[in-house]
């Protein structure tokens, strides 16, 4: 039992860098385009342009036109900085994803050098 504990403990060290960046790789891709996509959908952007010019609140006075005209681009720019703060996060991460076997082995080696 003790053999083959160990036999498996050994392919696994050695399958794990394999798997880290195939399979793995893949995963945390899909991952970051489908929390971005949740997030577009979310913020709805789309949306938010096609209602531009628009009145809010069927206010369709020009004072009111005017007013929900910049209350919508502030809310728009806000909006898109939300979305481009997303979308940095998801490479974030998947950048972390592919460096950080590469910074554990050099910290290791680092830290056992003597």
């Amino acid at each position: 039992m003790f053999k083959y504990i160990l036999q498996r403990f050994i392919l696994d060290i050695l399958y794990f860098p394999l798997w880290w960046y195939t399979r793995g790789f893949t995963r945390t891709i899909k991952f970051a385009l489908r929390s971005v996509a949740d997030a577009e959908r979310q913020i709805a952007l789309g949306i938010w342009l096609k209602a531009m010019f628009k009145p809010m609140f069927q206010d369709y006075t020009w004072e009111g036109r005017m007013v929900s005209f910049f209350m919508r681009i502030m809310l728009l720019i806000f909006k898109i900085v939300m979305f481009g703060a997303w979308v940095i996060g998801a490479i974030l991460i998947i950048i972390a994803w592919t460096g950080l076997p590469i910074i554990a082995v050099w910290l290791l080696w680092l830290a056992f050098r003597i």
